[in-house]
């Protein structure tokens, strides 16, 4: 009953290209990016030697993020000579928008070094309202040069590869590459981002028409058939962030992605405490610097900073 409309030729071009050996990063080491959601955290990333700090998008700590805080953020990193970037939600509505717009326009006089951006449609808004440098966050699930080429033509200046992708595809995506690339490398990485919250519903009272926001007051986890305790999170538009059992490390193979000459590799902070995030800052950046042969490296000292760890899809990929 239903017949398939013809459609123009699609334009192959793209996919018949030679790869075309590049890479943006060949003698530098990679940048640390620590990505954080408070201002005590910006300080700790900052007095730890990130190289960038990505701030804001969403809390794990379901407190808003005002301008003012990233005004804040903005003026720590500039007097420390340090980067400033501000994060986006993974999530935005089409309700949400307006906010977004909003916010566009407040921070547009802050003038971060860059946006990173989850979604299309924020960096159409961002390309209206700003002149800010966009980078694509991970959401972009960037797989392939493909994907790159249309990013480079949007005039976006990097990306963050897909967690999915492992070393060997990861060396080939970066010299084939039209953009300098980041690697999440360490951090509770989002295995779901869900508008239903389990903890409203189940212990908020949520059934009676207003939460009581038990998520301010303790911290809870899902647990799966081994025990496994998965932490949950919600940001402040009330969505629920389930997040992995096992924190991601790199820690131990930092200098393997110093040698694919990625531009960039980031720690996720977030679910951190300061102390913790101190430590794997200082850690991270030293290690940046001193390659294989930094102390933390030795075999008698890994197994210490290595405590219910995964080595995400580095090692595996997916099919």
């Amino acid at each position: 009953a239903y017949h398939r409309p013809q459609i123009a030729k699609i334009d192959n071009t793209i996919w018949q290209q030679d790869l075309v050996l590049k890479s943006f990063n060949q003698t530098n080491k990679p940048q640390l990016v620590v990505a954080v959601d408070t201002i005590a955290k910006v300080q700790t990333a900052i007095d730890n030697q990130a190289d960038i700090v990505l701030f804001g998008g969403e809390s794990y700590n379901h407190q808003f993020i005002t301008a003012e805080m990233y005004a804040e953020a903005t003026r720590l990193c500039r007097e420390a000579n340090i980067k400033i970037a501000f994060a986006t939600p993974r999530i935005m509505r089409d309700n949400e928008q307006t906010a977004f717009t909003n916010w566009l326009t407040k921070i547009k006089d802050i003038a971060p070094d860059m946006i990173y951006a989850h979604t299309l449609a924020q960096m159409y808004l961002i390309k209206q309202f700003t002149d800010i440098t966009i980078w694509a966050d991970f959401s972009f699930n960037v797989y392939n040069n493909v994907t790159l080429t249309f990013l480079n033509n949007y005039d976006i200046k990097g990306a963050t590869v897909s967690p999915e992708l492992n070393f060997k595809q990861i060396k080939t995506l970066n010299e084939a590459s039209t953009l300098p690339l980041e690697c999440i490398v360490h951090g509770n990485m989002e295995l779901m981002v869900s508008e239903y919250c389990v903890l409203g519903s189940f212990l908020g009272n949520l059934d009676k028409g207003t939460c009581t926001k038990p998520c301010e007051k303790n911290n809870y986890w899902l647990c799966d058939r081994k025990n496994e305790k998965f932490p949950i999170v919600t940001d402040q538009y009330c969505h629920m962030h389930l997040l992995n059992a096992k924190e991601l490390n790199m820690l131990a193979h930092v200098p393997e992605f110093t040698n694919l000459h990625i531009d960039r590799i980031r720690l996720d902070g977030r679910y951190m405490s300061k102390e913790k995030l101190a430590k794997f800052t200082k850690l991270y950046k030293e290690i940046i610097l001193e390659g294989k042969n930094h102390l933390a490296l030795m075999p008698e000292n890994i197994t210490k900073y290595e405590q219910n760890i995964t080595r995400g899809h580095y090692f595996r990929g997916v099919e």
